[in-house]
């Protein structure tokens, strides 16, 4: 596996230092190249540094963490942003996932699950713990009645059934490695029709893409 270069946000000194302590026993590709108290000072780092992955706190003093996530895919677009909180309220989801994170966990995950995600989001994919998901699918669920026409008929004149799938894919938080395997494509493939998918969809990311999703109950 290549090295993971993680960048720690968070105003708690001692969680700083369990998670990087935790992350680089468990794992020696993942390397935690510098730690912030607050979203203004990992901006900095962020644009100094260039990290892999970003896990960032949402509540911070200076700038919070939505703020801080919303200037970083600004400047960092490579960088992906992991939102790791101990709050999971439904305007801080919703503000997060628009700033273009590409996961919202909550801090009680277990050491194996922030693993997985680091690695799953660093290769591409886009995650919500269950909690989360259950508030944006309720969040939605609760919005504006559909038109007449079934949200599938709509999107099918929109994408193939081919991007369908892909756009499925996608929002199971599933990377263009996976699809790629499961699919028996290319990831330069998968790269084509993810970035076809976005441009069809009017979305700019795997966040966008997975609200769109979930809105149009077609996972």
């Amino acid at each position: 596996m290549e090295q993971i270069r993680i960048l720690l946000v968070d105003d708690q000194t001692l969680f700083r230092e369990s998670i990087k302590s935790v992350l680089e026993m468990r794992n020696p590709c993942m390397q935690v190249v510098a730690q912030a108290a607050d979203g203004k000072e990992g901006l900095e780092l962020a644009e100094r540094l260039h990290p892999d992955i970003i896990l960032m706190d949402v509540r911070m003093p200076v700038m919070d963490g939505v703020e801080s996530a919303r200037l970083i895919r600004n400047r960092c677009p490579e960088a992906k942003i992991i939102m790791l909180t101990t709050f999971d309220d439904d305007e801080y989801v919703f503000e997060a996932l628009k700033a273009g994170a590409a996961g919202y966990l909550l801090k009680d995950i277990p050491p194996a699950g922030l693993e997985a995600a680091i690695i799953s989001v660093y290769n591409g994919g886009v995650l919500m713990s269950p909690e989360i998901a259950d508030k944006v699918v309720n969040k939605l669920s609760n919005g504006p009645p559909t038109k007449s026409k079934s949200d599938y008929d709509s999107i099918r004149e929109i994408i193939t059934e081919r991007e369908l799938e892909i756009l499925q894919a996608i929002a199971q938080g599933k990377g263009n490695r996976e699809i790629a395997k499961e699919f028996y494509l290319s990831e330069g493939t998968v790269r084509n029709y993810v970035s076809n998918i976005y441009a069809k969809l009017n979305v700019k990311d795997r966040a966008e893409a997975i609200l769109y999703a979930i809105e149009k109950k077609i996972v």
